[in-house]
C-alpha cells in the first residue's frame, strides 16, 4: 500500500464539540480510532496541540488518528470540522494549499472509525469536488474543468465512515480509453489544446456535473430515490449514493422544453418552498438560430422525476447566466447579471470564458416570477451592474417604516464577472505570489450584500452587509467570502445566520490568499465569529439537525498533511441526503 494511499484514509479523523443541551463536562479524553483496512499499521492518537513535535519520519511509519470527544459548557452548537493542516505550520507559507488543485484520484473502498457521538449524530454528506487534472499529457488550465470525484462521509451507529470514487462519467470513461480529454465544452483549453472543432465540443459526453448534488426528497410508496450530480447546464447524472457510481448515462428528459432551443442551467437547484419531494429550477435558453432568448422556470417532483413542469417563461434581451439564484416563498427571484454566453462563438470552437460577453449598462434588471404561476413583473436595481456568485438565502417580509411587502435576497456579490479570468485559472490559485497579487480592490473578492425589492413601489436597493464595506474601510471588505450556507430549515423564510468560507482573513496585518477562516455572521444583529488556523483551508458545511451544527470538509493530501477535526464552538450548515 502506498503512502499517498494512506494519507488518504488519514481523512476520516474526528472530534467533536457537543451544545450546551447536553450535559457539560471539562474532560478530555483520547481515544484510538479503528479502522476496516487491510495491512495498515495500528493507529495511535496524536493531540492536536502536540503535533508540532511528531517528525515526518513518524508519520511515514504510523498512520495516526487524533480522536478525542469534548463537552463544552459554552458551545454554541455540535460542530464537527474536518480541516487540512501541516504538521510543521509556519505563518503565510500556504502549506499545502496547491494540493487543492493536485491530482488525487485513487478510489477508496468504504473505511470506518469508531465514533462515540450523540445519537442524532446521524446523516449521509455526498462531496462533488475534482479528483484529476490531467489525461496523459494534455492538461487542464481552467479551475472548473477537471475530472469529477465523489466522496461520502456517513456518521451512523457511532461511526464515522468514509468512501470515495472517481466519477465513471462518459466524459472520463472516453478520455481513459483514448488516452486525451474527450471533446465536451470547458471553461479553458487544455494545454496543449485537444484541437475539437465546436460541432464536436457540443456534440461531446459533457457529463463532467461535479459542481453539485441534489436528491428529490424521500420518495413515496413503490417510488425510487432520485440522487443527482449537476452543473450549469441541463446536462445531470443520477448516482447511487452508496457506491458513488454513476447510474446510465446522462439524464434524457421526458417534456419538450430543450427542443429548438440551445439552454444552460444552474448548479444550485431549490426545494419547493410548499411541495415536499420538488425542486426548482431555471432553463435560460436561446433559440438554436439564435433569433431569440428567454429564461424558463420549472419544477420537478419525485412522481415524475424526468419530466420538468414549466412554472413561467420570460423573454430577455440576452441569454442570462445564472449558478444560482433567489426564491422565496411566493416569488422565483432572478437578476440579470451583465454577461451572457454567446453560442455563436461556441459553435465555432472558443471555451466558454472566451464566449462570454459583457453586457453594458449600469443597471441590473431582476425578474420576478410568482410561483403560482401569475404573471411575472420585473424591477431595475439602479446604479449597479450586478455580479453575485451564490445565494445566501431569500425571503419575502414586510417593511417596518413603510409597510410595504418586500422580497430579501443576499448574494456573494462581485464587481465583475467572477467565471472568467484570474479567478477560473488553475495557475494562479497554484502559485503563492500571483493569488496574493490578486487585487481585491479589482473586484476579485466577494461581498455578502443584501438586495432590498420593495413589491409595492417596484424598486430595488443593495448594500454590502455591515462589516463587509469598503466605503467605511471595513477589513472584511479586504478579504473574499464565499460558499455560504444556512440552516436549510430556514430556506425561503426569514432566517438570521448564515456561514461562509473566507480569504485572506489575516488583512490588513498581512495578505496572503490561502489564509482560511469560517465565518459565522447574524444578520439580523450583524454580529460576527470567526474561526481561523494557519495552513489550514476549511471549505464546505454540513448540517447535523441538532443543536444547527455540521462539520466542514476539505481534502489536500500530501506525505506532510494530517487530517483531523477540531473542536469550535460553531454551527454550520449544508443539506445532506
Amino acid at each position: 500500500m502506498t503512502w499517498k494511499r494512506l494519507v488518504e484514509y488519514s481523512q476520516i479523523i474526528v472530534s467533536l464539540s457537543v451544545s450546551n443541551k447536553l450535559q457539560t463536562s471539562s474532560k478530555q479524553n483520547s481515544t484510538s480510532a479503528r479502522h476496516r483496512i487491510p495491512d495498515t499499521p495500528p493507529l495511535h492518537p496524536l493531540p492536536p496541540h502536540n503535533k508540532q513535535q511528531h517528525t515526518h519520519q513518524t508519520l511515514h511509519r504510523w498512520l495516526s488518528t487524533a480522536f478525542s470527544f469534548m463537552l463544552m459548557k459554552q458551545a454554541l452548537a455540535t460542530t464537527v470540522v474536518l480541516l487540512t493542516t501541516n504538521l510543521f505550520p509556519a505563518a503565510s507559507q500556504d502549506l499545502g494549499f496547491a494540493e487543492l488543485f493536485t491530482t488525487h484520484n485513487a478510489s477508496v473502498d468504504e473505511v470506518c472509525i469508531d465514533f462515540p457521538a450523540a445519537s442524532y449524530l446521524e446523516g449521509t454528506f455526498v462531496l462533488p469536488s475534482l479528483g484529476q487534472f490531467e489525461m496523459a499529457d494534455e492538461k487542464f488550465t481552467g479551475l472548473l474543468d477537471g475530472f469529477g470525484k465523489l466522496a461520502r462521509f456517513t456518521l451512523s451507529n457511532q461511526s464515522l465512515c468514509y468512501h470515495s470514487r472517481m466519477m465513471d462519467t462518459g466524459f472520463y470513461n472516453e478520455s481513459m480509453h483514448t488516452g486525451k480529454v474527450a471533446p465536451g465544452l470547458m471553461f479553458s483549453e487544455t494545454a496543449p489544446p485537444r484541437n475539437y472543432s465546436g460541432l464536436q465540443n457540443i456534440g461531446g459526453p459533457n457529463d463532467n456535473v461535479f459542481v453539485n448534488t441534489y436528491s428529490l426528497g424521500v420518495p413515496g410508496p413503490g417510488e425510487q430515490s432520485h440522487f443527482r450530480c449537476v452543473t450549469d447546464s441541463q446536462m445531470s447524472i443520477e448516482f447511487d449514493p452508496l457506491t458513488l457510481n454513476m447510474i446510465g448515462k446522462k439524464i434524457k428528459w421526458e417534456d419538450k422544453m430543450d427542443f429548438g432551443n440551445l439552454p444552460i442551467g444552474s448548479a444550485h437547484p431549490l426545494p419547493h418552498p410548499h411541495e415536499a419531494g420538488c425542486i426548482i429550477n431555471v432553463h435560460p435558453q436561446t433559440a438554436i438560430y439564435m433569433l431569440g432568448h428567454k429564461v424558463s422556470v420549472y419544477k420537478m417532483c419525485n412522481d415524475a422525476p424526468f419530466s420538468r413542469k414549466l412554472i413561467h417563461a420570460i423573454k430577455t434581451p440576452y441569454m442570462p447566466y445564472y449558478h444560482s439564484w433567489g426564491l422565496t416563498a411566493s416569488t422565483i427571484v432572478l437578476p440579470m447579471m451583465h454577461f451572457t454566453l454567446n453560442f455563436i462563438d461556441v459553435m465555432k470552437g472558443q471555451t466558454l470564458s472566451k464566449s462570454f460577453k459583457d453586457i453594458q449598462g449600469n443597471d441590473t434588471t431582476i425578474h420576478l416570477m410568482p410561483i403560482d404561476g401569475s404573471a411575472p413583473t420585473s424591477v431595475a436595481l439602479v446604479g449597479m451592474a450586478l455580479y453575485y456568485t451564490h445565494v445566501v438565502n431569500a425571503y419575502d417580509d414586510v417593511d417596518a417604516v413603510t409597510g410595504h411587502r418586500i422580497h430579501v435576497m443576499d448574494v456573494i456579490k462581485f464587481s465583475n464577472n467572477p467565471f472568467n479570468g484570474d479567478m477560473a485559472d488553475l495557475a494562479m490559485y497554484r502559485n503563492k505570489t500571483a493569488r496574493d497579487a490578486l487585487d481585491p480592490k479589482g473586484g476579485a473578492l466577494g461581498i455578502p450584500t443584501r438586495i432590498v425589492i420593495d413589491a409595492v413601489n417596484m424598486t430595488a436597493t443593495a448594500a454590502a452587509l455591515k462589516g463587509f464595506d469598503a466605503a467605511q474601510k471595513d477589513p472584511m471588505a479586504m478579504m473574499e467570502t464565499d460558499f455560504p450556507k444556512i440552516n436549510p430549515n430556514f430556506s425561503a423564510q426569514k432566517y438570521c445566520l448564515f456561514w461562509a468560507v473566507q480569504w485572506r482573513t489575516n488583512y490588513p496585518k498581512e495578505i496572503s490568499y490561502a489564509q482560511m477562516g469560517i465565518i459565522k455572521y447574524n444578520v439580523c444583529t450583524n454580529e460576527y465569529l470567526v474561526w481561523k488556523k494557519d495552513n489550514s483551508y476549511p471549505r464546505y458545511v454540513c448540517t447535523l439537525e441538532e443543536g444547527g451544527g455540521g462539520f466542514v470538509i476539505s481534502w489536500a493530501m500530501t506525505d506532510f498533511y494530517l487530517f483531523y477535526f477540531l473542536y469550535h464552538p460553531f454551527g454550520l450548515f449544508l443539506s445532506c441526503f
